[in-house]
């Protein structure tokens, strides 16, 4: 959707595209991702969707190893939680050692640049980047709409470890409750891939509203990407990502940034 590959070629970065066939089974898949790991001329792996029908996607993105991994598949990345070091996998990692917790020297490269380090998946940290971009007082209150593994859970971790008050929603939550919710946050993340879910009457005035569900209606012409969020909102909100132009190359420009 986003011209992926044509954007990181701009950037520089070679792209080798690895197209599987319709009727290929987990085993085919799998071997293609254990072949990308093994191989040294391979830096960063993103394993795209929809994949052939009954595939376990979550799945097969736990085979791909965290160095290699750009976009936030490995279960290293999408955990919150902390080792034996007391280092948070969603901590910035700058200046600190991966072995120990211990500060190193001001010379130590940024994260990006090492070649062990965790990332979060693209989406999740363009949502971070704005919200860290506004500033808000520490236990400002988040409702992130939306519990998949790749984003509305990582989400959750990230703030509750930026000292927000979040609360977790999703689709199936009823909507009276949904909308007491919303309308109490001062902040509202959408990520539940349903559209029209967040209409105007369930924010408050100033409120921060950041769409990252979308759904793709392919039998319109052209194709046409949903949000998950009324734009009449942006008639109350203090800001609002739109959709589309958004966040979706926002995410393009993380993905090459966490390649490198």
């Amino acid at each position: 959707w986003f011209r992926k590959v044509e954007v990181l070629r701009r950037c520089g970065i070679t792209v080798r595209e690895v197209v599987v066939d319709p009727s290929a089974d987990y085993g085919q898949v799998h071997k293609e991702i254990a072949a990308l790991n093994a191989d040294d001329g391979v830096d960063g792996i993103i394993l795209e969707r929809p994949l052939p029908y009954g595939l376990n996607c979550d799945a097969l993105g736990l085979c791909i190893i965290p160095s290699k991994d750009v976009d936030g598949e490995s279960a290293e990345s999408l955990s919150g939680s902390r080792g034996s070091s007391g280092i948070s996998l969603f901590d910035n990692i700058w200046n600190t050692s991966p072995a120990t917790g211990s500060k190193l020297s001001e010379s130590v490269p940024p994260p990006w640049l090492s070649h062990t380090c965790v990332v979060k998946p693209c989406f999740v940290q363009c949502a971070l980047d704005r919200i860290d971009a506004l500033d808000l007082p520490t236990g400002s209150t988040c409702v992130v709409i939306g519990r998949s593994r790749k984003l509305g859970l990582p989400l959750f971790l990230a703030l509750v470890e930026r000292d927000l008050t979040v609360t977790v929603c999703h689709s199936y939550t009823p909507h009276r409750e949904l909308s007491e919710a919303c309308l109490n946050a001062d902040v509202v993340i959408c990520a539940a891939g349903k559209p029209n879910l967040l209409t105007k009457d369930m924010v408050k005035h100033g409120a921060v509203v950041i769409n990252l569900g979308t759904t793709l209606f392919v039998n319109s012409v052209p194709a046409r990407l949903q949000p998950d969020i009324n734009p009449d909102i942006v008639e109350k909100a203090r800001v609002m990502t739109p959709t589309p132009g958004g966040m979706g190359p926002t995410c393009v420009a993380m993905l090459c940034l966490q390649t490198v």
